[in-house]
């Protein structure tokens, strides 16, 4: 197995959480008029749902988005709160009592993140890389980070990795069965099948000394370790 390095120095911050804007005015496709199971007569229900959605707009729904998105904005950051009005002044010209209540919480930026290959001498890989999109404006931008873990705590570990599939409990299990010992290792594991916190909390039950959650586009994998 190969050891690898994995260091992670976060900042600390706050952060503001704000409700996504709703969608107010034009109109949507009617909904199927047929009875509703678990209704003796939905005529009622069909009524109010159709009323329900005649109500939002696709192409207003699609200019907020389009304003909310237009600028990064990482959780805390100037842009965060730009969002955040923006929201607040919907709700109001919508006639809703509107106040902007801010919270502060414990919320680590990452200073550093790096993974480093160190062994076998043969074998070199240092990452994570920026993915470059032609044509992205944002692709160069400073405020956009690397992927990380939220309040995940500083630390640099190197040690051999183990592949633990999903990372979910029944994963750990399986590798305990298979006389896989992951104390003190560091465990990648793939993104989906249980939350990230859980994965988290299942290596370091585990005792796994750090842990890497990666993407994949298909969702369909058995469970393997070697070198």
């Amino acid at each position: 197995m190969s050891p690898i390095r994995l260091l992670s120095l976060p900042l600390l911050a706050i952060i503001i959480l704000f409700s996504p804007p709703p969608s107010v005015n034009g109109a949507t496709e009617p909904l199927p008029q047929g009875p509703i199971f678990g209704f003796r007569d939905s005529s009622a229900e069909n009524a109010a749902e159709s009323r329900f959605l005649a109500v939002p707009d696709p192409k207003l729904a699609e200019e907020h988005l389009r304003i909310l998105t237009q600028a990064l904005h990482m959780a805390g950051t100037p842009e965060d709160k730009a969002t955040a009005d923006y929201v607040a002044k919907k709700f109001r010209d919508a006639g809703l009592d509107t106040e902007i209540v801010e919270y502060k919480v414990w919320l680590n930026y990452p200073a550093e993140i790096s993974v480093d290959v160190t062994a076998p001498n043969d074998v070199t890989m240092h990452g994570p890389s920026r993915e470059h999109v032609e044509g992205d404006p944002y692709q160069d931008d400073p405020r956009v980070v690397m992927p990380f873990n939220g309040q995940s705590p500083s630390g640099d570990v190197e040690a051999e990795v183990i592949y633990a599939n999903y990372g979910t409990p029944e994963d750990f299990k399986k590798l305990a069965q298979m006389n896989v010992d992951v104390r003190g290792k560091i465990v990648i594991a793939r993104y989906a099948r249980s939350h990230r916190a859980v994965k988290l909390h299942t290596a370091e039950k585990a005792g796994a000394a750090g842990i890497i959650i990666h993407c994949l586009s298909s969702h369909s994998s058995k469970l393997r370790t070697g070198p």
